[in-house]
């Protein structure tokens, strides 16, 4: 008889593992950094490595300050661009000042050091869905393939104060919040992951600020609870299906899906009609001067998501078998595969979104060997 670990330990193992490799990956380069402050640090402060990370980290000084005015003018953006602050504080520029003020450090330093640990924060949710479905290697391959692609590691290096870490644990969270709420047998676990679930709805909003993806998760969470009521022939849960629905929506925000709807429709009209249209005037076009817009080939693809052709169409194969076993299931990742099949159409950073899913693609084929 096989030895068989512990359920509760074989979690643990899950999340211990590619979590741990998360760390190393990223931490790996401080011990570069600090014995080479004079190239990496400024005044004991090391520098960001990337632009936006300058423009959260600002907000965050002048929220620190008592300066920053929603919607109002910023005075260093406000001439010649007429550009006003953002409504809504951006949620890492808070955190990073409220942390800032908490521990008495500038933001740099404690970005240094908390950046590695959020980026890796995605293992989590991902982890846990995966192994409640039933696919513990699907979750390792997933959890691994996404701490370690090229792509998303340099997107979450040292010292990248930027949101990708918090789309990418939102992506994963919302869809573990569902499935929890679906399979929820008493009144209070189902409350309870609806206020779960209703938390990460608002934190990725408020983290990301895009609208429309919080409308194309709650149309996948509409579509999978629709074919749980509707696969039978039981009456009684057909008839609270409207009421199961009204319930998701709230934990959702009619505000934030009403506004989603409108980003939604334009996001498609920008990015799958519009995205990577040639230039018709000599007028600069942002899209070119932003390496991350660009788009790139497949193999390059493959390489920064997964590391090689071979390992990415296996992931495909694997991915779409787990579609074949799992159909219910997979409509859960179905945004989160939309976003990635961006990257092979323009904008290369939402291959990062594919890493994941090619992990899980090729650990879902392992779990049936």
């Amino acid at each position: 008889m096989p030895f068989k670990f512990p359920k509760k330990v074989l979690l643990f193992i899950l999340l211990l593992i590619p979590i741990s490799v998360g760390f190393w990956v990223r931490y790996k380069p401080a011990e570069f950094w600090l014995n080479h402050k004079s190239a990496f640090f400024v005044e004991n402060r090391p520098i960001f490595t990337a632009y936006d990370s300058y423009y959260f980290a600002r907000l965050a000084e002048d929220y620190k300050l008592g300066v920053f005015k929603p919607g109002g003018k910023d005075p260093l953006r406000f001439v010649p661009d007429h550009t006003d602050y953002p409504e809504v504080i951006p949620f890492y520029s808070w955190l990073f000042a409220k942390l800032s003020q908490i521990f008495n450090k500038p933001i740099e330093n404690i970005a240094f050091w908390l950046i590695p640990i959020l980026a890796v924060l995605f293992v989590i949710p991902l982890t846990v869905l995966l192994y409640k479905l039933e696919t513990p290697l699907g979750a390792l391959g997933a959890s691994l393939a996404g701490v370690v692609s090229f792509i998303y590691l340099v997107r979450t290096s040292l010292n990248r104060l930027d949101t990708d870490s918090i789309v990418y644990f939102s992506i994963f969270a919302i869809p573990l919040a569902v499935y929890l709420y679906s399979i929820a047998n008493t009144k209070r676990f189902k409350y309870l992951s609806l206020v779960l679930l209703s938390l990460f709805v608002h934190l990725f909003y408020w983290g990301y600020l895009h609208a429309g993806l919080v409308f194309a998760f709650w149309i996948t969470s509409i579509a999978y609870l629709g074919l749980l009521y509707f696969k039978g022939s039981n009456l009684f849960h057909q008839r609270n299906f409207w009421k199961e629905i009204a319930l998701v929506t709230l934990a959702f925000n009619p505000v934030i899906l009403g506004i989603g709807i409108v980003s939604f429709i334009g996001k498609l009209n920008s990015y799958i009609f519009h995205f990577g249209k040639p230039i018709e005037s000599n007028f600069p076009n942002v899209q070119i001067s932003i390496s991350e817009l660009q788009k790139f080939d497949l193999t390059t693809i493959a390489d920064i998501t997964i590391g090689s052709q071979y390992l990415f169409y296996l992931g495909i194969f694997g991915l779409l078998f787990f579609a074949y076993k799992k159909p219910r299931e997979f409509i859960l990742f179905l945004p989160t595969l939309l976003m990635g099949l961006i990257s092979l159409k323009g904008a290369s950073r939402f291959a990062m979104f594919l890493s994941p899913l090619l992990g899980l693609g090729i650990g879902f084929l392992l779990d049936y060997l």
